[in-house]
């Protein structure tokens, strides 16, 4: 039996507020180095940061040119000649990039890779019907190709697998580092300046899925009935001069912050009251899965998966409500909660890193063991 399985993941880029990013980095940390190791390509990098740290790790990343109509060339060269330069070195390749899959798998295999791993991470095809479109043929072409399916949540694997088998492996985390802290609740709230205030929170990048202009309305909303409330806005993205065009639009400017992108997320789900989530879709959002460590109650639109209620402090709510029916969700639900730890639950439904690793790994070996038997 080989000692220690070499994979190779494959990611949209390294960014620090990206949940597939977040989920791929959660478990590479995470990962006993002397049974499987782990080298990276993406399609960009953002945050070198995370570059270093992979480094730090052992592992490698390789950086290939962005997808686009006129550099469709360049890719396909740019990965026959990354897969005939590292030929025979990874017993696995691990997709997360569904719609890239077929671009990489035949040319894998030719290269010696026994195991091409197909991971859904969304419950739709693209933001919008022209990208669903475009999307579909290249799903269907890496799901033939692909010899192992995984997702993140069942509605994700339904979606792209339907009625075929795959592994469900859920968005874990290091649940401990969430944990309810009043005393760093306190000092992040009294650094920001909102020791007295109702503070609605959000992570998530600023794209058309996670829907910040629908939350921008509802929080306009929420803000008629609840005049002490602040929303805080963890992120960036593409969509940032919308977010900030329409803040300015609605006259709620100084309520809102626009805190940017945090290594330290953790701290300010501490400061706040309630976690709203109005994506378009989801697989099962690792933000969500924080929040929740962090004893916080969660709102997050009906199109996210079920999956996601881990603590039981999940409310869906539908997305064609319009703002002000959020906002009495919110104020709702919110009215008789107490914040307290609920770690306990996150590990008890095997939403934690340390456990969901080690299962990871265990069935990298297993696959690898498989094909050679």
């Amino acid at each position: 039996m080989k000692k220690t399985v070499k994979v190779l993941y494959v990611l949209p880029k390294i960014a620090i507020c990206g949940g597939i990013e977040s989920y791929s980095f959660n478990y590479y940390r995470n990962f006993d180095r002397k049974k499987c190791t782990i080298d990276f390509i993406v399609h960009e990098i953002v945050d070198k940061d995370y570059v270093t740290e992979i480094e730090s790790y052992g592992g490698k990343v390789y950086e290939m040119p962005q997808f686009s109509v006129k550099n469709m060339y360049c890719v396909k060269k740019s990965i026959e000649d990354f897969f005939k330069e590292h030929k025979g070195e990874y017993d696995i390749i691990h997709c997360h990039m569904a719609n890239a899959a077929c671009f990489y798998f035949n040319t894998a295999k030719k290269y010696g890779v026994k195991i091409c791993i197909l991971h859904s991470h969304q419950s739709q095809a693209a933001d919008t019907f022209s990208h669903g479109v475009r999307n579909y043929p290249l799903l269907m072409i890496g799901k033939r190709q692909a010899d192992v399916y995984m997702a993140c949540s069942k509605l994700a694997g339904d979606f792209l697998f339907g009625k075929k088998e795959y592994i469900l492996v859920n968005n874990a985390i290091d649940s401990d580092k969430f944990k309810f802290d009043k005393e760093v609740r306190d000092e992040v709230r009294k650094k920001l300046n909102i020791e007295n205030n109702f503070v609605v929170g959000h992570v998530g990048r600023f794209t058309a899925q996670k829907n910040q202009l629908k939350l921008l309305d509802i929080f306009y909303e929420l803000f008629k009935k609840c005049t002490n409330a602040k929303l805080l806005l963890i992120g960036n993205g593409k969509d940032q001069t919308k977010i900030e065009d329409r803040i300015k639009e609605l006259g709620i400017s100084e309520n809102v912050i626009v805190y940017g992108v945090s290594y330290e997320t953790e701290k300010l789900f501490q400061a706040m009251d309630v976690f709203v989530l109005p994506s378009l879709y989801e697989g099962l959002p690792v933000a969500a899965v924080e929040a929740q460590a962090s004893g916080l109650p969660c709102v997050i639109s009906d199109t996210v998966s079920q999956q996601t209620d881990i603590t039981g402090n999940v409310k869906f709510e539908k997305l064609s409500n319009n703002s002000s029916q959020w906002a009495d969700t919110i104020v709702e639900f919110c009215r008789f909660y107490k914040r307290k730890d609920t770690t306990d639950k996150i590990k008890e439904n095997g939403y934690d890193i340390k456990v969901a690793a080690d299962k990871l790994i265990n069935t990298y070996i297993q696959l690898v063991n498989n094909f050679n038997s």
